[in-house]
């Protein structure tokens, strides 16, 4: 799946969960659009390209994603949230038909995917504990907590302790 953005047309954008609609669909009209909930769309004319409509919704079902389709061949633009991947991927493959589609993955904040003792780790060095003390008060080795802050760097993406320690106080803050 390959994710295209740009285009002429109007927006065609999926996102990971109904909870990522509303800053997507936010963009979307500050960009001019006239976004409104649901895929439907007036029953007046196909063709709604001129009204710069965009339709924001979560596709539960392979019903909801026709009427997706449906609703962006009439012109409409689309912001909708697809959390079952299989059904993302068939939408996303249909939607290429008609125009280029924007795919928004979550960004899952680092510090969620650390495992407990990883994160209490992290915290003890946050509140003043040397990394002996740390690892006493955890049943570690100096080796286990070097082994463990190497592997809390990695996850974080930052190269020194420092940098983790750093980063864990501006998520609390």
């Amino acid at each position: 799946m390959r994710a295209t953005s740009g285009g002429r047309g109007p927006p065609l954008v999926l996102v990971d969960a109904p909870e990522d609609l509303p800053p997507a669909a936010a963009e979307v009209r500050a960009g001019g659009w006239i976004v409104r909930d649901g895929l439907d769309l007036p029953e007046r004319t196909w063709d709604v390209g001129g009204l710069r409509l965009v339709c924001a919704a979560t596709v539960r079902t392979a019903a909801d994603a026709g009427a997706a389709v449906v609703a962006a061949a009439r012109g409409a633009g689309l912001v909708v949230a697809v959390a079952d991947q299989a059904l993302r991927e068939r939408l996303f493959a249909d939607l290429e038909h008609v125009g280029a589609v924007t795919l928004r993955h979550r960004r899952r904040d680092p510090l969620a995917t650390l495992d407990p003792e990883q994160r209490r780790l992290l915290e003890l060095l946050a509140g003043g504990y040397t990394l002996e003390q740390a690892g006493q008060a955890l049943g570690y080795s100096r080796r286990t907590v070097t082994r463990r802050l190497a592997a809390i760097r990695a996850t974080l993406g930052v190269r020194t302790t420092a940098e983790a320690l750093s980063y864990l106080r501006q998520k609390l803050e």
